[in-house]
């Protein structure tokens, strides 16, 4: 027999429950030397599963793995091989020297070799241009227990507390006007990471004081509106229009001015500001209503002015 392939592992296959059987493409000196891997698709975690679960046939250059209840869904199906380090070819001095055992010695010696650089494949290797005088072991089980996989400023492995633990935060008020603070320490001792936030504050506290740059504290409501006493809320639209509504009626100190005919001349006529003059409509060919500010005279020549604020 010869090593035709150079592969030691065939998958990994989708398992659904329902599919019992299946197939490996590799060379194996014994069915023994066969291992089955389940993956949990959702944990990641491997399980070897036990030999008794399933049946090994060789056909030629492979063979199928058998179960007698199918994996469930879930989960992935991986068939590897690990060749047994043996040698049990027993040469005796003079004796008859068959072929087939010598072949069959080296052929196990081959899927060895093929094993042992499936496991070399899947390792973290260094560069070869890396110095040969930097370690390449890691620390000792006591001084690795808990702590992170790193490596020192040489670039050799190293058992780091750089894993967070524990966490912590606190939070203090700066001056009005500062700039806000942030710092984070962290304490490999402990593995405790700990933020301290630091947050300017307004003049009346956190928010500042109210309607300071702009910002109001509230929306104004209907009876702000109207009373016009509150000096810190904001006048929506709507605000502003029931404001005008409600007092456009209240306008003191107005007064009145017009201007009438009386025998054919063109006489001004007023009352005083905030006063209670009666006047007759009747008295007028025209009418025009204004407030303070706005006043009425005649020219030399005759002519109407009207002057505005």
């Amino acid at each position: 027999m010869t090593v035709s392939t150079t592969t030691n592992q065939s998958g990994p296959f989708t398992c659904n429950g329902t599919v019992d059987a299946f197939d490996y493409t590799f060379q194996v000196d014994a069915t023994t030397d066969i291992v089955v891997t389940l993956t949990n698709t959702s944990t990641g975690a491997n399980t070897v599963v036990n030999p008794s679960l399933y049946t090994v046939a060789v056909v030629g250059t492979g063979g199928t793995v058998t179960f007698g209840t199918a994996p469930t869904s879930g989960q992935t199906l991986t068939i590897s091989r690990i060749t047994s380090q043996t040698q049990l070819i027993n040469l005796e001095n003079l004796g008859s020297l068959q072929p087939t055992v010598l072949e069959g010695g080296y052929d196990k010696l081959t899927m060895m070799v093929q094993d042992s650089g499936a496991t070399s494949d899947r390792a973290i290797v260094v560069p070869a241009t890396d110095a040969t005088s930097l370690s390449k072991t890691l620390p000792v089980a006591t001084l690795r227990a808990n702590k992170l996989f790193g490596f020192n400023a040489s670039g050799e492995p190293e058992a780091t507390t750089g894993r967070v633990l524990s966490g912590s935060g606190s939070g203090s008020s700066l001056a009005p006007g500062a700039t806000p603070t942030v710092a984070v320490t962290f304490s490999s001792s402990s593995g405790n990471l700990d933020i301290a936030i630091g947050v300017p504050t307004g003049a009346t506290g956190a928010t500042g004081a109210a309607g300071q740059n702009g910002i109001f504290s509230a929306i104004a409501t209907n009876n702000d509106a109207i009373t016009g006493t509150n000096n810190v809320k904001g006048m929506t639209p709507l605000r502003v229009k029931e404001a005008i509504t409600a007092n456009a009626s209240n306008v003191s100190n107005a007064a009145f001015y017009g201007f009438k005919k009386t025998s054919g001349v063109l006489q001004v006529d007023q009352t005083t500001a905030g006063g209670s003059e009666a006047f007759t409509l009747t008295d007028y060919d025209d009418s025009q209503f204004a407030s303070i500010g706005l006043t009425f005279s005649l020219t030399a020549a005759g002519h109407l002015l009207v002057t505005t604020p």
